[in-house]
C-alpha cells in the first residue's frame, strides 16, 4: 500500500500539473468558490453508461421503427419472398445453401441491412449533438471569454466553474466516451484509425483542461465542434434515406459552412494559437515547467490536424460534384468499407 500512495504521490506532482505559484490545495472547492476537481470525473462514468443506454432504447424503440418507414428496401421483397419460400418449405438448411448460390440477391439483402444499421447509428449521433450543441449555445453565450479568448488564460488556472458549464463538460466527456467505447460495434470505418484518434484526443483534452483548471479553453473547443455533427448526421441521414439530390445538397452547404468558419478560422486563430501563447507564456510567467500545459497545445494542435485532414476530404466532395457532375449521394459523407460500391472511394467521414 505504502508503494502505491507513493506512485499516486509521484503521478500527481504539483510542477507536472500545475504553475509553480498554484497548490492542489488551492485547486479545491469551497464556499461560494466552485473548482474543476479530478475527483469529479467520476460522474461520467454513469452519464457514458446513461448515453449507452440511451442509444440501445433510441434504436430498439425509435429509430427501429423510423428506419423501417423510411427505408423499405431493408428487406427487398422478391429476395425476402425467395428466402422465406425456401425456409419454410425446405430443410433447415435450405434457405442458407439458396442464398449461397445467389450472390446477388444475397448481397442486396446485406447491403439493406447495412443500410438500415447506419441509419440507427446516424440517427443516435443526430438527436444526441443536436441536444449537446443546443446546451453547448445555450451554456457559453453569456460567457466573456467566448468573445474575448484571452479572458481564458486570465488568473489561469485559477477559474470557478458555473454549473452550466459543469454539466457541459460532463455531458460531452461522457457522450465522447460512450462513441469511442461504440466504435468498435458501430459500421465499418476507413476511417477508423483517425476516428478513434479524434475520441482519445478529445477525450484527453477534456480529462487534461478539467483536471488543472484550463476549463474556459476546453469549452470553447466543445462548442467550436458540435455545430458541424448537426448537419453532417442529418446529411448522412438523407442520402441514406434517398432524398432528392437538391435537398441534400442544401443540408450539405450549411454543413461546410458550419465546418469551415469554426473549425478551420475561429479555432485555430481564436484558440490554437492564443491558447499556444497563453498556455506556454503561462510557464513563463510563473517560473514554472508544467508539462501538462506542453501536452494540452499538442493536443489542441492534433486537433486542427485532423480537422485539415477531413477538410481536404470535404473539398474533395466538392470537386467531385461541381467538376465530375457527381451526385453527392455517389461522394457520401461516409468512410464505411463494407458497401462494396466502388463509387464508395469518392467519401467523406467525419
Amino acid at each position: 500500500m505504502e508503494g502505491l500512495e507513493k506512485l499516486w504521490a509521484f503521478f500527481w506532482r504539483e510542477e507536472v500539473w500545475l504553475p509553480r505559484n498554484a497548490t492542489w490545495e488551492e485547486m479545491k472547492s469551497g464556499p461560494g468558490r466552485a473548482m474543476p476537481e479530478f475527483q469529479h470525473l467520476l460522474y461520467v462514468l454513469p452519464i457514458s453508461v446513461s448515453f449507452l443506454l440511451f442509444r440501445v432504447f433510441l434504436e430498439v424503440y425509435g429509430v427501429d421503427l423510423l428506419a423501417k418507414a423510411m427505408v423499405p428496401m431493408l428487406a427487398p421483397a422478391p429476395v425476402k419472398l425467395k428466402v422465406e419460400r425456401h425456409i419454410n418449405g425446405g430443410s433447415p438448411s435450405a434457405g442458407g445453401k439458396w442464398m449461397q448460390t445467389n450472390e446477388k440477391d444475397r448481397t442486396a439483402l446485406e447491403k439493406a441491412q447495412l443500410k438500415y444499421r447506419k441509419i440507427k447509428e446516424t440517427m443516435f449521433r443526430l438527436v444526441t449533438y443536436s441536444f449537446l450543441f443546443l446546451y453547448g449555445a445555450w451554456t457559453m453565450a453569456d460567457k466573456p471569454w467566448l468573445r474575448d479568448t484571452h479572458l481564458c488564460f486570465v488568473d489561469l488556472p485559477f477559474h470557478t466553474l458555473t454549473e452550466d458549464v459543469w454539466w457541459y463538460y460532463m455531458l460531452e466527456l461522457g457522450f465522447y466516451i460512450c462513441l469511442f467505447l461504440s466504435l468498435p460495434f458501430d459500421a465499418k470505418r476507413k476511417d477508423f484509425l483517425a476516428q478513434t484518434t479524434h475520441h482519445v484526443v478529445t477525450i484527453s483534452l477534456l480529462v487534461g483542461s478539467w483536471t488543472v483548471g484550463a476549463t474556459r479553453v476546453g469549452s470553447l473547443v466543445l462548442l467550436v465542434h458540435d455545430c458541424a455533427h448537426v448537419f453532417l448526421q442529418l446529411a448522412k441521414l438523407l442520402i441514406y434515406c434517398k432524398q432528392p439530390d437538391a435537398t441534400v445538397r442544401k443540408v450539405f452547404l450549411l454543413f461546410c459552412v458550419a465546418w469551415i468558419f469554426p473549425r478551420l478560422i475561429y479555432y485555430p486563430f481564436y484558440v490554437t494559437i492564443p491558447a499556444t501563447r497563453g498556455l506556454l507564456g503561462w510557464d513563463r510567467a510563473r517560473h514554472g515547467d508544467c508539462f501538462i500545459s506542453h501536452a494540452l497545445v499538442v493536443l489542441l494542435w492534433s486537433l486542427l490536424g485532423l480537422h485539415i485532414y477531413w477538410t481536404y476530404l470535404i473539398f474533395r466532395i466538392i470537386y467531385n460534384t461541381a467538376v465530375h457532375k457527381k451526385d453527392i449521394n455517389d461522394n457520401r459523407t461516409d468512410d464505411e468499407d463494407s458497401d462494396g460500391d466502388p463509387k464508395a472511394n469518392d467519401k467523406k467521414s467525419k
